[in-house]
């Protein structure tokens, strides 16, 4: 359920954004690249309760030269539930560029590493 606010939507919104920009982000990092997002769609398939517990994925479509395509899908599954519910599904593209051009503001790119 939604609150007066739309918080569940911009949960939703905010989490499809970073496990799409994750999904870029592991290609793109292994190549000595960073990313930034140029748009992503996402379509709102089945509400969210609260007490739901989560799940999202996501895979890279397309590696082009200079952008990323990828698509991901956030489930919901409830107490006692058996089986997950797809509520969000999303599309988003990314720019690639050079991790050289930020390392000025972000240091070395192995202390960005978990």
């Amino acid at each position: 359920m939604l609150g007066p606010n739309n918080h569940a939507i911009l949960g939703l919104a905010g989490l499809m954004d970073a496990v799409l920009g994750g999904a870029a982000l592991t290609l793109a990092f292994t190549a000595g690249e960073l990313v930034s997002t140029v748009e992503f769609k996402i379509n709102f398939l089945h509400p969210v309760r609260l007490g739901d517990e989560l799940r999202a994925s996501a895979q890279v479509d397309h590696a082009g030269k200079s952008l990323l395509v990828c698509s991901g899908t956030i489930y919901r599954q409830g107490p006692g539930e058996a089986t997950a519910t797809a509520v969000a599904q999303g599309l988003g593209t990314f720019n690639r560029y050079p991790a050289g051009k930020r390392l000025g503001e972000l240091g070395a790119l192995s202390e960005l590493l978990p």
